[in-house]
């Protein structure tokens, strides 16, 4: 009797213990920006609230989905060192801040990556094999590899100073925004079966290019009459 009674304390201060650890060791992952650093914790206490406010084996960091700091105007650099071991990401949204560098590309899990005016210079998801939905658009953007995103649905890219981009296996996209970048030549064909909305304008598009999307526009619209088909560019 005396040694079940040792195991089952023994047994509740481990779980004291993993209770009392939080998100897996919130402490483990710091901001410099303290704004940052708030909007982490309140995703923190969301998870608890949400996933299991009565849960009694504590907690881990890929518990974490949704990751919400928009319009806080923090400053920082997010590397694999910060908000990429939240290894449970699907949704992140950063919009109205100042990232220079932000790279994402271990988030196997992301689908949703929204961060428009954010000053952002470089940005990785080239690991984000699930992402759907990408919002970069008024950044300073000069490349951008989506070269493993064959999963792509949405793709904002507007306002940037982009000039190439390789789209030749993004067979799920219907709504690409190039608009106001340095195009010169975009190929589209790929997304053919299901493209639905594509800007292209603000961009110097030599004359083959434009040859080019008045033939697919014209294609589009014959092929899939039941759908509003709009391709823009400048004349």
């Amino acid at each position: 009797m005396f040694q079940m009674r040792k195991i089952v304390a023994v047994s509740v201060l481990v779980i004291a213990t993993l209770g009392c650890a939080g998100l897996g060791n919130i402490s483990s992952i710091s901001f410099s920006d303290p704004m940052m650093q708030n909007c982490y914790l309140q995703e923190v206490e969301n998870t608890k609230a949400s996933k299991a406010p009565h849960r009694i084996f504590g907690y881990t960091l890929s518990m974490i989905e949704t990751f919400d700091c928009q319009g806080t105007q923090f400053d920082e650099v997010l590397d694999a060192g910060g908000l990429a071991r939240l290894s449970g990401l699907r949704t992140v949204l950063l919009g109205g801040n100042n990232i220079p560098e932000l790279d994402l590309g271990i988030l196997v899990f992301l689908k949703i990556l929204d961060a428009p005016s954010s000053s952002i210079d470089v940005v990785r998801v080239n690991g984000a094999t699930n992402l759907s939905v990408l919002n970069i658009d008024n950044n300073n953007l000069t490349e951008l590899d989506i070269s493993n995103n064959d999963r792509l649905t949405e793709l904002r890219l507007e306002a940037n100073a982009l000039s190439n981009l390789d789209l030749s296996e993004k067979t799920q996209l219907f709504h690409v925004d190039l608009s106001d970048n340095n195009f010169t030549t975009i190929n589209l064909d790929a997304t053919k079966d299901v493209l639905l909305y594509a800007d292209l304008q603000g961009n110097p598009l030599d004359n083959a290019t434009k040859a080019y999307l008045q033939n697919l526009r014209d294609e589009l619209q014959i092929a899939r009459p039941g759908d509003d088909i709009e391709i823009v560019w400048d004349p």
